[in-house]
């Protein structure tokens, strides 16, 4: 029997057209959820971008284009195949998704009250974006995988 996260994860999908989910990844191949989520929130983390909670547009262009930087868009340029740990979900491994270019990927992975939280991983695991709503923005980290350690890619504004 479906834990309640994990029909709470496929009624999600279900709700927003487009979005194939195909299971849970057991490949080893990325590290723990916990360990992003844990990354991105200790004290003194910076993010990539920063973004007004009020431009939801401009935060979710901030987004693909950080995507599309970190390699998670398919050569086919219509879609993204990836990994994705939704914050208020408790601790699921990696959900196997994928979900076409025009979907309004703030406003799907927000569970909290309208607050994004999720963290997406490319399917290679080297890298991950994780959205995190703090206070009146929306946070973005692009964090790469190298060797045993993650780091916070820091862009130039």
């Amino acid at each position: 029997m479906k834990d309640e996260f994990t029909s709470r994860l496929e009624s999600l999908f279900r709700k927003h057209s487009g979005i194939i989910f195909s299971g849970f990844d057991s490949s080893g191949k990325h590290f723990a959820p916990q360990k992003v989520w844990t990354h991105v929130a200790r004290i003194g983390s910076r993010p990539s971008a920063i973004f007004s909670d009020l431009c939801m547009e401009d935060a979710a262009k901030g987004w693909w284009e950080l995507a599309q930087y970190a390699g998670m868009v398919s050569d086919r340029g219509f879609e993204v195949s990836c990994l994705i740990s939704i914050g208020g979900l408790g601790s699921l491994p990696w959900a196997m998704v994928q979900f076409p270019l025009d979907t309004s990927i703030l406003e799907v992975f927000a569970l909290n009250d309208g607050y994004p939280e999720f963290i997406v991983a490319s399917v290679s695991g080297d890298a991950y974006l994780a959205v995190v709503s703090e206070e009146d923005e929306i946070w973005i980290f692009l964090v790469k995988r190298y060797d045993s350690e993650l780091m916070t890619v820091l862009l130039s504004p």
